[in-house]
């Protein structure tokens, strides 16, 4: 098969979602891949367990690495939706000094603020409210109620199925689109634009390619793509997780108040309009059985339950930081990851800030880190040569293609924020794909 089309988005996530949207009214010919591939490889995360035992079908990855003799791991989506099909229900925006994406016509915060707004436009999310401020050990913390992706306009509780549905209502206003259920191997410069060539060894032809396939997922076509990198290096947003006992003694009554979703509170603690705190309180009584269990090391088990007798007082905790950053090398090519940098939970001043307000209401607390590919909050891709140097996709690519592929996804996000980026990772994606294709 051999096809050609004027703009090829490579990716069914988040950042190919806002490039649709957009691309609203787009004449010219389209395509978007999806990267949907028959392998379905194993991964550890229980969440991933969990969701497949759920649904009914297993997740499929691909571009897998794993550490030899630690729990670090990496994989990408190859499934319309991407990793949005397991995570990504947070959606919050970012405050004014938060790390939020200035490109194209975004050169104040509020029209960032208008930014999200638009990619909003077609979603339904709840939550968001501010309930409560508490104080102690020092520390003041804002208690929201989680602001939630739970659908669509059109499919309300589509929930986990909210950004592949999305996706599908917005190419319905394209005039020319296709979408082509295939994992993309490499690119290549060609007489006319891109070259795609398909794991199957049929090719495509671009004039232009938008590349949405997530961190993991871009590393993996640009290694390919080139014989120059052995390597690269990416962040991983990682967070701690505490798990608390009697957390009610520090929320008060707000912690009996939450909504019917797993995650039942959010917590911030802010200086200068900066979020220098994230936290997700959850209510496992609210979690499917087959998470808790897969939890636990026992495997996904009874589908369509939910675990209503598990204690309400022991609650577990998510907290980002600005220091919980993890930083890796991996080589895609030998499947293998080497972490460069830890979080360090003993010289993280902010987490012992928070642990000083559990103890100052008398909430037990352990604190672990998060193996390093598990934060699912990837960013800030480089491509490391043979002699070591760091180089960044944006240069990459303008050296190997011109000006004929961008890259939107959160490989070119070089910082975020301790809030969850999802949302600010598609404005960016969206100021991108306008400028790219204006």
């Amino acid at each position: 098969m051999t096809s050609s089309f004027d703009l090829v988005v490579i990716g069914a996530g988040p950042a190919a979602c806002a490039a649709v949207s957009v691309l609203s009214g787009y004449a010219g010919k389209f395509a978007l891949l999806t990267g949907d591939t028959p392998t379905a490889m194993q991964v550890r995360h229980p969440k991933i367990a969990s969701v497949g035992l759920e649904r009914g079908k297993a997740g499929a990855f691909t571009d897998h690495a794993r550490m030899a003799d630690g729990p670090a791991e990496l994989f990408s989506s190859a499934e319309a939706g991407g990793l949005a099909n397991f995570w990504g229900q947070q959606v919050w925006r970012y405050a004014s000094a938060d790390p939020w994406p200035q490109d194209g016509e975004m050169r104040s915060w509020q029209s960032y603020i208008n930014a999200c707004v638009k990619i909003e436009d077609g979603f339904r999310i709840t939550g968001g409210r501010s309930l409560a401020k508490v104080q102690g050990g020092g520390v003041s913390l804002d208690v929201m109620e989680p602001r939630l992706l739970v659908g669509t306009d059109i499919e309300p509780d589509a929930e986990l199925n909210a950004v592949p549905n999305a996706i599908v209502a917005r190419l319905s206003r394209l005039r020319h689109s296709v979408v082509i259920p295939a994992r993309v191997k490499a690119l290549a410069p060609g007489p006319q634009g891109v070259r795609i060539i398909l794991e199957d060894g049929s090719m495509l032809r671009a004039a232009r390619v938008l590349l949405a396939a997530g961190v993991v997922g871009t590393a993996g076509i640009l290694t390919r793509s080139s014989g120059d990198f052995a390597e690269v290096r990416l962040r991983d947003h990682a967070p701690y997780l505490l798990k608390t006992v009697f957390l009610g003694r520090a929320l008060g009554p707000w912690l009996g108040r939450t909504g019917p979703s797993f995650n039942a509170l959010s917590l911030m603690m802010k200086s200068q309009d900066r979020c220098d705190i994230f936290a997700s309180v959850y209510d496992l009584s609210r979690a499917a059985t087959s998470l808790v269990s897969a939890g636990f090391g026992l495997g996904a088990r009874l589908p369509g339950r939910r675990a209503r007798l598990f204690p309400s007082f022991i609650r577990p905790v998510q907290l980002w930081t600005r220091q919980s950053q993890a930083i890796a090398t991996c080589s895609l090519r030998h499947g293998t990851v080497s972490v460069m940098h830890a979080p360090q939970p003993d010289a993280d001043p902010a987490l012992r800030s928070f642990r000083a307000f559990l103890r100052s209401h008398g909430v037990p607390a352990t604190v672990s880190t998060t193996a390093f590919g598990h934060g699912f909050h990837h960013h800030h891709l480089e491509l490391l040569d043979r002699s070591g140097t760091a180089h960044a996709v944006d240069d990459v690519l303008a050296g190997q293609f011109a000006n004929r592929v961008r890259c939107i996804d959160a490989s070119v996000m070089q910082e975020i924020g301790c809030l969850p980026h999802t949302l600010t990772m598609m404005v960016g994606a969206a100021a991108r794909t306008a400028a790219f294709c204006d």
